[in-house]
């Protein structure tokens, strides 16, 4: 009698201990961000480094770029809570493209192309992020000089400055365009330039272009 009472406080032991250690040996609780999606780039594969060129206003999006040899290949964006695949934006061009600026739904960016008065023009242009529609052209300008200081202001217009002309032609010019193509380009300013070319400033800071 005693002996059978002994087995069974025995066995009851041992089922309490396996019932202490069964969490140790059950499967793990996937990851709470087990749902999200790995930042994976399509092919062609692109050896070189990877940027990060800007969050937008809202921090919603990463927009970051590929480079080769220091050129900027492809410009993505993505969501930075992981939602979503990553959205091929730009396509690389040669020249290369300068990404510009970055409100909470466009990526703005400049491209040099070939003009038909022998010499490149810059070409500005606006992609959804989410690529929803291909990039809008926002404005063009032949026989460009350089691009200089731009911004992006609170109601969605890209001010940008310039140089363009020739040899003793050399003009500097603020032009400002919405972000969206929504309307036309203005030209806020426009001054003959030297030869050696214009500065302009930021915030104070000379910048030679």
């Amino acid at each position: 009698m005693l002996r059978s009472a002994g087995r069974l406080a025995a066995a009851c032991v041992a089922l309490l201990a396996l019932s202490l250690l069964a969490p140790a040996f059950a499967e793990p609780a996937p990851p709470a961000d087990a749902g999200r999606l790995a930042m994976t780039l399509a092919p062609p594969r692109v050896e070189g480094d990877v940027d990060l060129f800007d969050l937008t206003p809202d921090g919603t999006h990463a927009i970051f770029l590929t480079r080769e040899f220091g050129r900027v290949q492809q410009a993505y964006s993505v969501r930075t809570d992981g939602t979503a695949a990553p959205q091929l934006l730009v396509a690389g061009s040669n020249p290369s493209p300068e990404l510009l600026a970055v409100s909470n739904a466009r990526l703005l960016y400049a491209t040099y192309e070939a003009s038909s008065q022998r010499a490149l023009a810059l070409v500005v242009r606006s992609v959804p992020l989410d690529g929803s529609a291909p990039p809008t052209q926002l404005d063009r300008v032949d026989e460009v000089g350089s691009l200089g200081p731009t911004t992006l202001t609170p109601g969605g217009q890209l001010v940008y400055a310039l140089t363009t002309g020739r040899g003793g032609n050399v003009v500097q010019q603020l032009r400002s365009v919405p972000a969206d193509g929504s309307g036309p380009v203005a030209l806020l300013l426009s001054l003959p330039g030297g030869v050696a070319g214009p500065f302009w400033t930021i915030g104070g800071a000379a910048r030679d272009q």
